[in-house]
């Protein structure tokens, strides 16, 4: 994959056992990681997602980030509070 990999997949059961679908996409590389994270969602958008987060660690710790709804809700987020870290 190279440097700076990032993967997506995903199909998972919900607790009645029907199929839903969901998008995970990660990264690991030398640049900033929301901005690659949040392109990757972005292209995984037409699926029709209800919801969207990232996730990046940073001094040794995770931070997270959720939204409902479209995608444009986690970028308006974290443009008012940004979240950096290299993965």
């Amino acid at each position: 994959m190279g440097h700076g990999a990032a993967r997506r997949f995903g199909e998972a059961d919900d607790s009645k056992g029907l199929k839903r679908m969901c998008g995970i996409v990660g990264y690991v590389g030398a640049r900033e990681a929301v901005p690659v994270i949040i392109e990757g969602l972005r292209r995984l958008e037409y699926r029709g997602y209800d919801s969207a987060g990232v996730a990046v660690v940073q001094s040794c710790e995770l931070h997270r980030r959720r939204s409902v709804g479209k995608l444009r809700n986690l970028e308006e987020s974290l443009r008012a509070e940004p979240m950096a870290g290299a993965f």
